[in-house]
Formats: structure tokens, sequence, C-alpha cells
């Protein structure tokens, strides 16, 4: 009985925190790679650097060249690490170096 109501408490807590997060919570996305940038959880920096590019979701960086991106404007290797850290979580492959 005691476990039951910590089941529910912990069911009903995630729901809340599936409705701040907008559903993505651990990868609960309904289609994941139409995820738009803003919400995909890139730093303001990366973010700056994309909406400069014309990026609007993730699904266009799959297929894009490491080597292309570090030639954007502001855009280095840390820069470039976390665009291939987000874009994995969200099953994007970017191309292979050249």
């Amino acid at each position: 009985m005691k476990s039951e109501k910590i089941i529910n408490a912990l069911f009903k807590q995630n729901q809340s925190l599936m409705k701040m997060m907008g559903g993505y919570v651990n990868g609960n996305v309904p289609n994941r790679k139409d995820v738009p940038i803003e919400e995909a959880g890139f730093s303001r920096r990366v973010y700056n650097i994309l909406a400069n590019q014309k990026i609007k979701s993730i699904s266009q960086l799959e297929g894009v060249d490491r080597s292309e991106i570090l030639c954007w404007r502001n855009c280095g290797r840390s820069a470039l690490y976390e665009i291939e850290r987000i874009t994995f979580k969200f099953g994007v492959k970017l191309a292979t170096w050249n």
C-alpha cells in the first residue's frame, strides 16, 4: 500500500515535469529530429552560431561536415563539441571529417 502511494506520487511528479519541459525529458520527444534549436539545449553562443547559419531545427544539421561547421563565424572546437553532443542526443549524425 505504501509503495503504491510512492509510485503514484513519482508518476504524478514525472508528468508535471514532462509538462514543464514540453515533453523533452529523457528523450521522450515525439519526433526527435524536428526539435527547434531553441528547445534543443544549446548554449546561447552556439544557438547564435546556428541562427546565423539559418538553421531552425536539429534535422538541418544531419550530414553537415564537421570541417564546414568549424568554418562558421565564431565557431571553434568547443562549439563543435557541443553541437556534436546535442545532435547525438537527438539521433542526428554529422558527416565525417573531410
